[in-house]
């Protein structure tokens, strides 16, 4: 890890800084709120039901659960993607994780969100809190049109890991006395990286590693 250059803090979104999972909250707008898209309910239950069985991937599942912006071209995806955040998901950013990224900002410490949340909605949560940048699950354009699958893989465990280490180069940032947060233990490897890894509001399985290895715990 590298001992040379700026502090960051990385914080992951679903279950960290917001207090409910940010796609099933989007998969809820879209399906139960939006009439004209009642029609893929029953695709999407379906859908749900294969990935809860374990039959397909989770990232098959979350490309499956967007049949209803297939086909829609990405300006569109966007500004979607602007008024679910503005009107549904901000309400559940916890404000005890803003008052901790006002408090790395205080001290001049790069802001960058790491999610597994697709970028329909992520890059308004990055312009919200103010991050210096974010990585996340890549919705795949042909032609600025969404093909229906991700670019590449789910920015999840290992994958999201490794991009991390992309952000960290790119910004010369010092590992060994950085900052990450997280509530899950998928989070592992990217925990593995960073000198001050939080487990916030932990799950069971995360807070027993954390206490463990005597991490932070945090209850936000």
């Amino acid at each position: 890890m590298k001992d040379t250059g700026d502090i960051a803090a990385i914080f992951d979104l679903d279950l960290t800084l917001t207090n409910r999972d940010s796609f099933k909250t989007f998969l809820a707008w879209q399906y139960l709120y939006i009439k004209k898209n009642w029609n893929y309910a029953p695709i999407v239950f379906f859908w749900g039901c294969m990935r809860k069985t374990r039959l397909i991937t989770l990232q098959k599942f979350k490309e499956k659960a967007l049949a209803s912006i297939k086909g829609v071209h990405r300006d569109n995806i966007n500004k979607a993607g602007e008024y679910f955040f503005r009107n549904h998901m901000i309400k559940s950013i916890r404000p005890v994780g803003m008052k901790k990224i006002e408090w790395h900002r205080k001290h001049n410490h790069k802001i960058f969100l790491a999610t597994a949340s697709p970028d329909i909605y992520v890059h308004t949560v990055a312009k919200y809190v103010e991050s210096d940048d974010y990585i996340c699950s890549q919705l795949q354009y042909r032609n600025g049109i969404f093909s229906g699958k991700f670019e590449g893989k789910d920015c999840i465990g290992s994958e999201k890991a490794e991009r991390v280490k992309t952000i960290l180069t790119r910004y010369n940032i010092n590992t060994k006395i950085s900052y990450a947060y997280s509530d899950n233990e998928s989070d592992l490897p990217l925990f593995g990286l960073i000198g001050n890894p939080v487990a916030v509001s932990p799950t069971k399985k995360l807070k027993s590693i954390a206490l463990d290895r005597n991490w932070k715990v945090e209850i936000w």
